[in-house]
């Protein structure tokens, strides 16, 4: 008997979930828009614009950091990035 490579692939991906300690009762993954909009609307997470667009309430703090800008530091980009503050080093290996 075969098995199921999209089977195998959800098993080993909710095996990693677990050992971080999150145990979903449903994985949906690599789903097309249409069906990602539409388990939005259905969870109540966002609704449908007169244009068909998926509008979503954020809340109050869900905009990045100004200071978790990181950059990979190699020979394309240590002389054309203003490093500092904002702009973090991060080695290419």
């Amino acid at each position: 008997m075969t098995e199921n490579p999209k089977s195998t692939i959800t098993s080993k991906f909710t095996t990693q979930l677990e050992n971080f300690g999150i145990t979903p009762s449903t994985v949906h993954r690599n789903l097309p828009v249409t069906k990602l909009v539409e388990i939005a609307v259905q969870k109540n997470e966002g609704i449908l614009t007169a244009t068909g667009s998926l509008s979503v309430k954020t809340g109050k703090y869900t905009g990045r950091s100004p200071d978790d800008r990181y950059i990979v530091f190699d020979d394309e980009t240590h002389e054309n990035v203003d490093w500092g503050k904002v702009n973090h080093q991060v080695p290419s290996w």
